[in-house]
């Protein structure tokens, strides 16, 4: 495999088989909203917020109003505030943080890994070994906005200022995306993890050229007529999918992949 493949570790669950169909003959992949994500700290960074100047309230505002079309009677009132320096309050700041926290959490986001192999991922995201990795090819072409992005590994938990403008900062906006999705713990940190992030779109499934599926690859623990039914989609395939399994080695605590289609 070459290092441009990424993989995705999915577990076995008798009511979700149709999942590995979906994926290696379709190209559908499931994309799950962040609050379904086991850590309790991703995308759960600290917020703060500094004073922000009446004039610069002022002009946040007159922006948006520009950008929105409504009712005069309520852009009237929200500039109003924005004289009064309600920006600085606790009611406003709360609000903001709250609708944000919904946001984060409704975002969906696809975690891909570089190695087949790692005995920590096949037994937490693989049901002990008896789900399957998927292997995808991102030399191939995929939207610009819609490429895995590395993750970073922190002691410390990422602070994000709410009071930063992010929609006309691009340094605010950079570290934004870098600190909020892009941070984890230390202790994921042999993970190595890429995220493809889902701005703007809702949880579900995400269509992809079922040609940039090279490979999945089978837990030691896994079915085998799922075994059986990727061989069978690989037979009918056009694009070449390798179907192989893992094993454990008889020498060293790691893993081994046979592939099982010639």
């Amino acid at each position: 495999m070459t290092s441009n493949i990424l993989w995705r570790y999915r577990p076995y669950l008798p009511e979700r088989e149709q999942e590995l169909e979906e994926i290696v003959a379709e190209g559908k992949i499931w994309c799950p909203a962040s609050r379904n994500f086991n850590d309790p700290f991703d995308l759960n960074p600290v917020f703060r917020h500094t004073d922000i100047p009446i004039s610069e309230q002022v002009r946040r505002v007159e922006r948006m109003i520009h950008l929105h079309t409504g009712n005069p009677a309520a852009r009237d009132d929200v500039l109003e505030k924005a004289r009064a320096g309600y920006m600085n309050s606790d009611q406003y700041r709360a609000g903001i943080e709250e609708a944000l926290r919904r946001e984060l959490g409704a975002i969906p986001i696809l975690c891909f890994y570089p190695d087949w192999g790692s005995l920590p991922m096949w037994a937490h995201y693989a049901t002990t070994a008896s789900g399957f990795a998927v292997g995808v090819d991102f030399s191939e072409p995929w939207e610009e906005v819609f490429y895995p992005l590395p993750v970073a590994y922190s002691n410390e938990r990422p602070v994000l200022n709410l009071s930063d403008d992010i929609a006309e900062d691009k340094a605010a906006r950079r570290s934004y995306l870098e600190h909020v999705f892009l941070t984890k713990s230390n202790v994921w940190a042999q993970e190595q993890e890429q995220r493809v992030i889902f701005h703007g779109r809702s949880e579900g499934h995400y269509g992809v050229d079922p040609s940039v599926v090279k490979e999945v690859c089978f837990g030691f623990k896994a079915p085998e007529h799922l075994i059986e039914a990727a061989l069978g989609i690989a037979r009918e395939s056009v694009h070449g999918l390798t179907v192989s399994q893992i094993s454990i080695s008889d020498r060293t605590y790691s893993l081994e992949r046979h592939v099982l289609n010639p």
